[in-house]
């Protein structure tokens, strides 16, 4: 097993062997950094740090390029099969099936939106007999916390009630009538849905 925290490897970059990756793909520090969204400075530099992490040059500038040394060369060998394990377990997650799965959602939200919503929630999740929805007591200036908290999946407030790491939509626009003349303008209560980025 491999010794995560050994020294040497606690102090490689290893967002440079993306850029290690790119350069044996393309042969070029221009395309490399094109491919990475990079500057070319920022992509000569890394490569500058790969050449001391690995004591050698490991590319040759030529005039179409950049050639691999044999050194460059046996490290692709093991370094582009290890960045591709990395990349499927970062990318392939497993999909979320609302047909098999069995889970119970939690939802915090008020008595007034619970009858605004669950209704239809209800009627929405009818043909999933794996989901589950659970309702606790909620309002606009609790419910940010209780999703932190992780004691909702799911959160529902007359107004959007989050912080820079939670996400929101709206649900419904409800008119209510309002005193005064008949011309005067109705207010509109927002419903918006919260939840936690990443979750």
């Amino acid at each position: 097993m491999i010794d995560i925290y050994e020294t040497e490897f606690r102090k490689a970059d290893l967002n440079l062997l993306i850029v290690f990756a790119a350069l044996m793909r393309e042969r070029s520090v221009t395309r490399a950094a094109a491919a990475l969204h990079l500057s070319q400075g920022a992509t000569s530099a890394a490569l500058g740090r790969l050449r001391g992490l690995f004591g050698d040059e490991l590319f040759t500038r030529t005039r179409s390029g950049i050639v691999p040394t044999p050194r460059a060369i046996e490290l692709a060998r093991r370094i582009e099969p290890a960045l591709g394990l990395i990349h499927g377990a970062v990318t392939d997650r497993d999909r979320f099936d609302a047909a098999t799965a069995q889970r119970t959602f939690t939802l915090g939200m008020s008595d007034d939106l619970e009858a605004a919503l669950l209704p239809r929630l209800l009627a929405a999740t009818a043909g999933l007999p794996g989901i589950r929805l659970a309702v606790r007591q909620a309002s606009r200036n609790t419910v940010a916390d209780m999703i932190d908290r992780g004691e909702v999946d799911l959160g529902a407030a007359a107004a959007p009630a989050h912080g820079a790491d939670h996400r929101s939509r709206e649900l419904l626009a409800r008119r209510r009538s309002s005193h005064g003349p008949s011309s005067a303008p109705q207010a509109r209560t927002k419903a918006s849905s919260t939840g936690r980025l990443g979750r």
